[in-house]
């Protein structure tokens, strides 16, 4: 495992070394407040698209990934606030964009995150254009790590 990067001192999510982030586009993750048992999913995405000079050309550049936390509101000031209360997981590592969206979805849905009162999930959005073909080889699946 790659050592766990710190921003201000906080914890953050960890890539198993032998994941060539490169050729991927992002990650689905679980975010635990251990305190009180609650859970929030969402995703990541490694790689952001910059316009250059207001033109059409865009250019990609890493994402601040490595010390992200969550884009859940009320988790940031949390997190901030009480750091250790909180452990980082990432679930999936998805390959394309498509697949990325839906493995978020399929998890916020299998786990009831949308019903139950042991997830600070508030919605869900998906819109994909096409099926998604051979799921197996679009995904590597991590087992949760010790923090």
């Amino acid at each position: 495992m790659k050592q766990r990067k710190k921003y201000n001192g906080m914890k953050t999510f960890k890539l198993p070394e032998d994941i060539d982030y490169e050729n991927k586009a992002g990650f689905v993750y679980i975010v635990t407040n251990t305190k009180e048992n609650k859970a929030y999913v969402g995703m990541k995405h490694f790689w952001s698209k910059l316009t250059v000079d207001g033109k059409k050309y865009k250019k990609t550049i890493e994402s601040n990934w490595s010390v992200y936390k969550t884009s859940n509101t009320f988790l940031k000031s949390d997190i901030k606030a009480n750091p250790d209360d909180y452990i980082f997981n990432i679930l999936f590592v998805c390959n394309d964009e498509p697949t990325l969206k839906y493995m978020e979805a399929k998890t916020i849905l299998a786990l009831g995150a949308m019903e139950s009162i042991w997830y600070y999930n508030e919605n869900v959005q998906i819109t994909l254009r096409n099926k998604i073909k051979d799921i197996e080889t679009r995904v590597i699946k991590l087992e949760p790590q010790e923090q």
